[in-house]
């Protein structure tokens, strides 16, 4: 499946059809949604999601915003990382820079995030194991995060009233 040019990717557009086809050719392979790769060997990002990994090293790292939408979710995501789970010990750190496939499947965590609290944990990739095979306690623990952070309703949420003038 051809990637987003950059201008696509970068924004939020209803166009999607490049999305579907990604998503399509996943699911002819066995899998869910698809990881874009360019020719180059970098991971982008997902149908319609944001791709994370914690590595062998316990950083959470995701794909610079090159080429890939800047994700409200992810970008959440890491700065609950940073502001929770590096002070107590559960990541050494969060950076953004190139992945490849060969880091997702060595990686202990692989993990979709997209849509304020939607995470999706990749327990398996082109047939290989992910770590243990199984959500790993990082995800839980930003999926945790992700929900108390949109119903605290804290400085990142606008308050919205309903009805009109």
């Amino acid at each position: 499946v051809p990637l987003k040019p950059a201008a696509l990717a970068e924004l939020k557009s209803n166009n999607y059809l490049l999305n579907a086809l990604c998503m399509l050719a996943a699911k002819e392979r066995g899998g869910t949604y698809g990881i874009g790769v360019d020719g180059a060997g970098n991971v982008l990002e997902s149908c319609v999601l944001n791709v994370a990994i914690v590595d062998g090293h316990s950083v959470l790292r995701t794909p610079p915003f090159r080429r890939v939408l800047r994700g409200t979710t992810v970008r959440r995501a890491m700065e609950l990382a940073s502001e929770h789970l590096v002070p107590r010990g559960e990541l050494a750190g969060v950076v953004q820079g190139p992945l490849t496939v060969a880091d997702l499947l060595a990686a202990r965590e692989v993990f979709l995030l997209a849509g304020d609290t939607h995470g999706y944990p990749v327990v398996r990739l082109d047939g290989e194991q992910i770590g243990d095979g199984r959500p790993g306690p990082v995800y839980a623990a930003l999926k945790r995060l992700l929900l108390e952070d949109a119903a605290t309703g804290n400085a990142h949420h606008e308050p919205l009233q309903a009805g009109g003038a």
